[in-house]
């Protein structure tokens, strides 16, 4: 385990991403092996990867170890676990920000997983902080903010604007007759 994490963090340093994944993708398997399929360690291997995919700008990857982390987290916490709120946190940031620049035109997908995180972390901060927090608070506008986007995204919204479009040019021709 110890060689593959110094390999990695090597061939981060020298900006050799690929290797640096292929040694931490190692470490993985042997850290699955020692330790059992979630545990704690994992959460900053899985993060450094990440961030060598980024670096390589490999998305669809990037997505891939960001929905594993997610499923990591939620393995290791119970929802009254403040430590899940937090580490969601991270995840859901990433996604908001994938949404706010389109990154790779998959701006409804990074915003449906940032709905979906902020929902999950929404009930674990009611079970874990005070009525009065005001990450409630954030929460909840970010869900709210988020569902509204999706709404503007949807179909049903298309259709509702192209029929509104279509009265009002109705309209015009009926006037100019």
């Amino acid at each position: 385990l110890e060689p593959s994490l110094e390999l990695g963090l090597g061939q981060q340093e020298l900006g050799d991403h690929r290797a640096a994944v292929s040694a931490f993708d190692q470490a993985l398997q042997i850290m699955r092996i020692n330790y059992g399929l979630f545990h704690e360690a994992q959460v900053p291997l899985v993060e450094s990867i990440i961030f060598s995919l980024m670096e390589m700008q490999e998305w669809e990857a990037v997505d891939q170890r960001f929905d594993y982390l997610a499923h990591l987290y939620e393995r290791l916490y119970d929802t009254d676990d403040p430590r899940l709120e937090t580490g969601l946190q991270k995840i859901s940031s990433y996604h908001v920000n994938a949404f706010n620049i389109n990154l790779e035109g998959r701006g409804e997908y990074h915003l449906r997983k940032a709905a979906n995180l902020f929902k999950l972390r929404l009930e674990v901060a009611e079970q874990t902080l005070t009525e009065d927090h005001p990450r409630l608070d954030y929460l909840h506008e970010s869900l709210e903010l988020s569902r509204a986007h999706l709404y503007l995204l949807s179909n049903s919204y298309r259709e509702r604007v192209k029929q509104a479009q279509q009265a009002n040019r109705d309209a015009l021709l009926a006037d100019l007759r």
